[in-house]
């Protein structure tokens, strides 16, 4: 099973190119697929695509790709932005399992 790099994003001034973060194990992670209606164009004839994972450990991870080669990229992101992307993108039992709470009317 592949291995996959995850990366983080410059903030400061004197950071200009991502760096390695980690890596994870898709096979010991749990998937979620976004709502093809959310699917946007980010240039003629390209569409970014957006999954995102919950590793074993509990770390959230946004996937970002589009068809252009070597577009696919994974982060961490925290607990108040995975539960928004779940919400977001119909994943309202995936919210209430880990986060807790109500479900949107």
């Amino acid at each position: 099973m592949p291995h996959f790099n995850v990366v983080t994003y410059p903030v400061g001034e004197h950071e200009d190119a991502p760096s390695l973060a980690d890596w994870f194990d898709p096979a010991f992670a749990t998937g979620y697929e976004e709502d093809p209606a959310n699917v946007c164009p980010t240039a003629p004839g390209q569409y970014g695509h957006q999954a995102l994972c919950r590793a074993r450990d509990g770390r959230w991870l946004f996937n970002a790709w589009t068809k252009q080669e070597d577009s696919d990229t994974y982060g961490y992101v925290d607990d108040a932005t995975a539960k928004a992307w779940l919400l977001n993108n119909g994943h309202h039992d995936a919210a209430e399992r880990w986060f807790g709470g109500q479900r949107p009317a």
